[in-house]
């Protein structure tokens, strides 16, 4: 981390820190959920193991969006919610 994000970090009360740890948790369930799916690709067909995949996918990019995230992660994270409509 560095001095700028260590200062931002302290101000915030250690929401970049609680943030950053959440991107990385939601990023390896993302990998651990796509690797279950690898692993019942067999069973299921490939056209639904893809569809899961996407979905789990737009989840994903969904959840990126924070409260202090720039306009172009709203709008991202916009699409990605109406997708899974």
């Amino acid at each position: 981390m560095k001095r700028l994000e260590r200062l931002a970090d302290w101000i915030s009360g250690g929401a970049l820190t609680r943030e950053t740890k959440r991107a990385d948790d939601c990023r390896d369930r993302f990998h651990k959920a796509i690797d279950r799916l690898d692993m019942q690709q067999g069973l299921n067909g490939e056209n639904l193991v893809r569809l899961s995949r996407a979905r789990l996918a737009l989840r994903a990019i969904a959840a990126c969006e924070t409260p202090s995230a720039n306009a172009t992660v709203r709008k991202m994270a916009r699409i990605a919610r109406e997708a899974l409509k």
